[in-house]
């Protein structure tokens, strides 16, 4: 069976279809099927193995130092971690996370699957997109998720106030879920839009980001919205670097790089952090959502590094933290573990400047890598599009990471794929010099 010329039961297309159905749909899924994440991973494992078996790893294609830290990282994932949970749910967490990371060196061994990966991924995200714009549209059609969140949650999905907005989460179970397919889809329409060189094509593109922008103005998530708009915008100026911006350009710009400006300084300041709460308009008595409440997490997080400044205190150590302490003094905030909505001040919590540095190792080196590749050619338009996404999904991801937990959620697994991605083809550049 094929798809537009892509085989599809190739096991490497398997593999990422897979771990895409994971991030999209899993817990949907979940109200029908139980243990679905377990199955998912097992399923995906099962069939990179099978083109393992068929293919030599070529190496190297992460160089020493970075790989070296990616051990560190799982390593210390590994022997160093809080987890509390038990049984298969120990295992859906570590497991996930463990053959995801894994894919760094496995995945990229062909190129051929990034063509799937892309127009998966596409249908994925935009099918959340339409399901957003339905809902808000036409609200009756939403009810059809109101049994299936009683069903898996006992209340609504997180942030439609009880059913008045169910629009926000639409074809998920947290709001937050839906802002992150909504902005993977105006990224990927977005850039499908840039690298594309035929009029026609780009209409069509045009059209679908504006869908997903409006779509994630919908989900009234702040951080996804200004990062996603911020890595666009990024993405922009480094496909035109060598041409001159419109003063109009310039401005637009600009506001953007301000906006984002402005939102990361919120949390410290308490005019801005009044200004977005209006924006998003969201319930500043909910000890979640307002800005401070994360600056109290933030300060948690520092505290405990400067008690255990070179390992932490373990992986995920920080949702224990926040059970028995900030829990415990909030009110009315749903769930008892939270991560800390800084992926980089959670990483010095929980593993000490030894995995905050290996962390920062790992991710910086993905980055200039695109980079680098990115300037090689750009008349492949496949190729190009392939890494002006993996660019700007980087962008978006180390970005949010200062304000979301881009590392503990859906996010880190497209942020995977998009890194694999740029790494098959510095894997295709290796086997040229061989």
């Amino acid at each position: 069976m094929r798809i537009q010329g892509i085989t599809k039961f190739r096991p490497d297309n398997v593999c990422v279809l897979l771990v895409l159905l994971y991030v999209f749909f899993s817990q949907i899924i979940a109200t029908f099927m139980n243990y679905t994440e377990f199955m998912i991973w097992i399923g995906a494992s099962l069939v990179l193995v099978m083109r393992l078996i068929n293919r030599k790893l070529v190496r190297p294609h992460i160089s020493i130092a970075p790989f070296l830290s990616l051990l560190i990282l799982l390593s210390i994932y590994i022997f160093h971690n809080a987890i509390s949970l038990t049984g298969l749910s120990t295992l859906s967490i570590m497991g996930s996370f463990l053959f995801a990371s894994s894919l760094y060196i496995t995945l990229p061994q062909k190129q051929e699957w990034t063509r799937y990966f892309g127009k998966i991924l596409f249908a994925f995200s935009f099918f959340h997109v339409i399901c957003t714009l339905v809902f808000f549209v036409v609200p009756p059609v939403s009810d059809i998720m109101v049994p299936i969140w009683k069903g898996y949650l006992g209340t609504y999905a997180a942030g439609t106030e009880n059913g008045l907005y169910n629009y926000r989460a639409g074809f998920t179970m947290h709001y937050s879920a839906n802002g992150i397919f909504c902005t993977c889809s105006l990224i990927c329409t977005y850039i499908s839009y840039l690298s594309s060189t035929f009029r026609e094509e780009k209409k069509k593109f045009l059209i679908y980001s504006i869908l997903s922008l409006i779509a994630l103005f919908l989900t009234a998530k702040r951080g996804p919205l200004v990062f996603g708009m911020l890595a666009c915008c990024v993405s922009y100026i480094y496909k035109n670097r060598s041409r001159k911006l419109s003063r109009i350009t310039k401005i637009i710009i600009i506001a953007i790089l301000a906006f984002s400006a402005l939102y990361f300084l919120s949390p410290m300041i308490p005019e801005l952090q009044e200004l977005f709460s209006r924006f998003t308009d969201v319930d500043v008595s909910n000890f979640e959502e307002v800005s401070t409440g994360r600056s109290v997490y933030w300060a948690l997080c520092f505290a405990k590094f400067l008690e255990h400044p070179f390992l932490g205190i373990g992986w995920y150590g920080f949702r224990n933290l926040y059970q028995t302490t900030i829990y415990n003094l909030s009110a009315g905030v749903q769930g008892m573990y939270l991560d800390a909505h800084n992926v980089y001040m959670q990483l010095l919590c929980e593993t000490g400047i030894i995995g905050f540095v290996a962390y920062l190792i790992v991710v910086i080196y993905f980055l200039a890598e695109t980079i680098r590749l990115l300037r090689q050619d750009e008349t492949d338009v496949v190729r190009y599009r392939t890494l002006l996404f993996s660019f700007a999904f980087q962008i978006y991801y180390l970005v949010y990471s200062f304000t979301g937990n881009c590392l503990y959620d859906y996010t880190y697994y497209i942020y995977v794929l998009a890194c694999c991605a740029m790494l098959s083809y510095k894997v295709s550049e290796i086997r040229e010099v061989m």
